[in-house]
């Protein structure tokens, strides 16, 4: 069963008054996959050929919010809601939803998405919990991108729990250096999150495993109901990483976290 996805985002007015964002989806799923999720917002103005300093979250955006999620989910289960670029409502459309916010429907989950909360009511910061990620820079993740067969193999082992299969697999991961490793994790936790959006959002995720089965199916194992503790554990492992820890204990604490959260699903 896959939630009902909605998703508001800045979109011009094009000279009507009842233009919103339930006009531009098609274009901004079109945008979104062609940019792997991470679309910047002059790129998506850029791609309609409008101006940004009159692209915004209005008031209407808000009240087709409150309309479609008081609608019955057409799976009958979860849905989710994604505001993208939060920053860019206007007061009379955060004012519109503060109540939604504050008191969301029952198996509703309502991301906001952003680069920064400057400029982000403080009514609107006061009733969503925030969770900072780690961008990963391309430099970072070039690196990284040759230890994809190295992620693919720990993944698999984290289902099982073979003690001597995973022990080799977490030597092999404590072999890199220490920025190997810093690199390694980055990347890891950018699959983990493109896994969580392909879940709920039907983004594109290519865990690129050569195994056309596997890379269908793990996508499916991250969801709302295990990505924070999954990206918890990420960030513990970072920072301990960053202190010098003894590299096999910290990888082999995230292996057991990570195959406690992925049961959760």
């Amino acid at each position: 069963m896959h939630p009902d996805v909605h998703m508001v985002f800045p979109n011009p007015p094009n000279g009507s008054p009842s233009v919103s964002a339930a006009d531009y989806q098609g274009e901004f799923r079109s945008f979104m996959l062609e940019h792997g999720g991470r679309g910047s917002l002059e790129e998506w103005h850029a791609s309609l050929g409008s101006d940004i300093k009159s692209s915004m979250i209005r008031e209407r955006d808000a009240a087709h919010i409150v309309e479609v999620l008081t609608m019955k989910p057409y799976e009958g289960g979860w849905r989710m809601l994604l505001i993208w670029k939060p920053t860019r409502m206007n007061s009379a459309a955060s004012n519109e939803l503060l109540k939604t916010l504050e008191e969301p429907l029952p198996q509703t989950l309502i991301l906001l998405v952003d680069d920064t909360d400057e400029g982000l009511l403080p009514t609107i910061k006061s009733r969503v919990q925030t969770l900072a990620l780690r961008n990963i820079v391309p430099s970072a993740k070039s690196a990284a991108a040759g230890q994809g067969e190295l992620l693919v193999g720990w993944l698999r082992l984290l289902f099982k729990l073979k003690m001597k299969d995973l022990a080799a697999q977490v030597d092999r991961m404590a072999a890199l250096n220490r920025e190997q490793q810093k690199q390694f994790l980055q990347y890891a936790a950018s699959v983990m999150r493109e896994c969580f959006l392909n879940t709920a959002a039907g983004l594109p995720c290519d865990l690129g495993s050569g195994d056309a089965k596997f890379d269908a199916q793990f996508p499916q194992m991250i969801t709302n109901n295990n990505i924070e503790a999954i990206e918890s554990a990420f960030d513990e492992a970072l920072m301990a990483t960053d202190r010098n820890a003894y590299a096999k204990i910290t990888l082999m604490e995230l292996s057991f976290r990570l195959s406690k959260a992925l049961k959760k699903r």
